[in-house]
């Protein structure tokens, strides 16, 4: 992050700075394009947002795909 804000500072070309960023993400509901659900973020913040709610999602697709699955531990407790 670090290296990304001082070559911002050392070479700025336009569109280094802000980014259009959904409050709401897109796969949570906030597909819309409308204004009320847009907010800018300088770029650097929106890579770690975007970082973050990817690694949230990733979580929360994995815990959906076991949920309902037994836990194999108790399946074989006892069989030894």
């Amino acid at each position: 992050k670090g290296d990304r804000i001082g070559r911002l500072l050392r070479d700025p070309k336009e569109g280094d700075f802000w980014e259009a960023d959904h409050i709401l993400p897109v796969e949570e509901g906030g597909g819309e394009s409308d204004m009320s659900n847009l907010q800018t973020l300088c770029v650097p913040c929106h890579a770690d947002k975007t970082r973050r709610q990817a690694q949230s999602s990733k979580e929360r697709k994995r815990q959906a795909a076991a949920k309902g699955t037994a836990d194999l531990r108790s399946f074989f407790a006892g069989k030894a």
